[in-house]
């Protein structure tokens, strides 16, 4: 009997240590336990000149409201470790930015950090649903973006080029009208060539359920943090509008990859679990 009380406490110590563990983990590790993932992207659509570059994409910083400075510089030298070809910035830089409009320091220090991403391609933006809470905010952070060197590309595509006449097509879409966007596919995709490689971006994924077939071959999102607090089989706690259809992870839809990102920061608690923090970096590859 001893014998057997004796084993059920140490189960039970054993069990407790390991839910302590992982909450300390998710507390005071994970959230600024930021990873790179790489991956590549073969297609016979990517052109000699193009191989190589390498496409990162970042988003859902949320400073201000458990990123702080140092935080928030320290994703700034993670980002420009990865030694990116082209940034793009899927959107929710602050999580409320109408707290922020009066601080110029605050205000100044992001764009110097901002501005210090390298990116000898070029740095390109859409927003989020926090970005545009109100018409100030969205002015405000569509300024500070502006000042760091980052291009407005919402429902719009521009040619990457790498030196040559040879490119790969970027699109940038609004966020989904469920969270107060107005993404228009039709302007975005306008005037692109069914050969060129296209890679689209926007802030909540569920907006690529409504893309044309074979018009897109890359495609980022973010907005949902991975589900932030995530389990093994079960996933995120909580249904996250506007990535319902695609939450987090890589999905591929014929010759559609879409990758989501689980984002930089985190809201409404500091904790994430099996979700990283975590950059995207895409490097194209041309396919023998």
């Amino acid at each position: 009997m001893k014998h057997r009380i004796l084993k059920t406490l140490l189960f039970s110590l054993i069990i407790a240590l390991i839910c302590a563990s992982t909450l300390f983990y998710a507390m005071y590790i994970a959230p600024e336990n930021i990873k790179i993932t790489h991956k590549t992207i073969e297609s016979n659509k990517i052109s000699e000149s193009i191989h190589d570059t390498n496409i990162a994409y970042i988003s859902d910083i949320h400073y201000g409201e458990f990123v702080d400075e140092g935080r928030f510089k320290d994703m700034i030298k993670t980002i420009n470790s990865a030694s990116a070809d082209v940034v793009l910035f899927g959107g929710d830089l602050f999580t409320d930015p109408a707290t922020f409009i009066s601080n110029p320091e605050a205000k100044q220090m992001i764009i110097d950090e901002l501005k210090s991403i390298e990116a000898p391609l070029g740095k390109f933006y859409v927003l989020g649903e926090c970005d545009i809470k109100s018409e100030e905010s969205k002015a405000f952070v569509k300024d500070i973006l502006y000042q760091a060197g980052f291009e407005d590309l919402t429902n719009k595509n521009i040619k990457i080029h790498n030196g040559t006449s040879e490119s790969f097509v970027l699109v940038g879409l609004d966020v989904v009208k469920s969270l107060g966007g107005s993404p228009d596919i039709q302007s975005a995709y306008t005037n692109i060539s069914e050969n060129s490689f296209v890679v689209a971006f926007t802030h909540a994924p569920d907006v690529y359920a409504d893309i044309p077939d074979n018009s897109t071959d890359l495609a980022f999102a973010g907005h949902s943090h991975g589900g932030q607090i995530s389990l093994p089989i079960i996933g995120s706690l909580d249904s996250i509008v506007g990535a319902t259809k695609f939450e987090k992870g890589t999905y591929e839809i014929k010759n559609l990859t879409i990758a989501i990102s689980n984002g930089l920061g985190t809201t409404d608690v500091d904790m994430r679990l099996f979700s990283s923090p975590e950059v995207l970096m895409y490097r194209l590859s041309k396919k023998d």
